[in-house]
């Protein structure tokens, strides 16, 4: 396939993820976590869906954007304790689930599967501070009604707790976060069930990307082909990858922007 850059799938692949480069076995380390995600979810009847640049991936490179070094899932916010409850009583001598109950330098709102044996590799406060750094899968979660001043508010707090306040005032970071989590999202969830618009989902409180997508682009799940294996997706992923990315969505971004982390890796085999 040739896209508009005219690069094809061949030199994307020759460029970026090569095989026996360390991008590529850091994406099919991401690839045994995400097999290993879904046995859980399926073990304990949590609905999940690949999400974001997963499922750009997976429809545009049927696998991994060549760059790409994560994963993003979405499940319910009903379904969030259930999980990290099981992940957190029954530890994976490979894996281990990242939230504020397994690291106290942990505040975002959402938590992340993590590998043990690798490692991204960023100079950044928020980064360093942390005790796991390895390979993620991002778990988001998801509502209904989501109501934006709420939503961009919210963001703007995570913003503020982890990359401007983390690592650089003691105690403040942790007051807030434990004030957004406990207070704030829920009682903005609650304003949500209320008056929000239930036909439309998006990312929970605290998230930082704003997009309200139909339920029916979302739901019931479809599956996807990613790197040779069928996962959850969503019902119509072409619609909703033009609400998330545009009409172009199929157009590769400009090298500069391909290495969103922007980091490099080191990975144990």
């Amino acid at each position: 396939m040739q896209y508009n850059t005219g690069e094809t799938t061949e030199s994307l692949k020759n460029e970026y993820n090569p095989d026996g480069s360390v991008l590529r076995k850091c994406q099919l380390r991401l690839f045994d976590m995400l097999c290993y995600f879904d046995e859980i979810c399926k073990k304990l009847n949590i609905e999940y869906r690949l999400d974001s640049g997963s499922v750009l991936g997976a429809v545009r490179h049927e696998g991994f954007i060549p760059w790409d070094d994560d994963l993003d899932v979405v499940i319910s916010k009903k379904d969030e304790k259930k999980l990290r409850d099981y992940l957190i009583s029954n530890p994976n001598s490979q894996y281990v689930l990242l939230c504020p109950q397994t690291d106290s330098s942990y505040l975002y709102p959402w938590n992340s599967l993590r590998d043990l044996k690798s490692e991204y590799l960023q100079d950044t406060t928020m980064h360093n501070v942390r005790k796991y750094r390895g390979m993620q899968i991002d778990i988001f979660t998801e509502q209904v009604g989501s109501i934006k001043p709420l939503f961009i508010f919210s963001k703007k707090l995570t913003a503020l707790i982890n990359h401007h306040l983390l690592g650089k005032v003691r105690l403040v970071p942790t007051l807030l976060c434990f004030i957004q989590k406990n207070l704030l999202i829920p009682s903005f969830s609650f304003l949500s069930k209320i008056v929000g618009n239930k036909n439309y989902c998006n990312f929970s409180y605290g998230i930082f990307w704003w997009h309200p997508i139909a339920k029916k682009t979302l739901y019931p799940t479809k599956p996807i082909l990613f790197e040779g294996k069928l996962f959850p997706g969503p019902a119509n992923p072409e619609k909703y990858l033009e609400i998330v990315y545009g009409k172009k969505w199929m157009n590769l971004p400009p090298k500069e922007n391909r290495n969103w982390h922007k980091a490099s890796y080191r990975i144990e085999d």
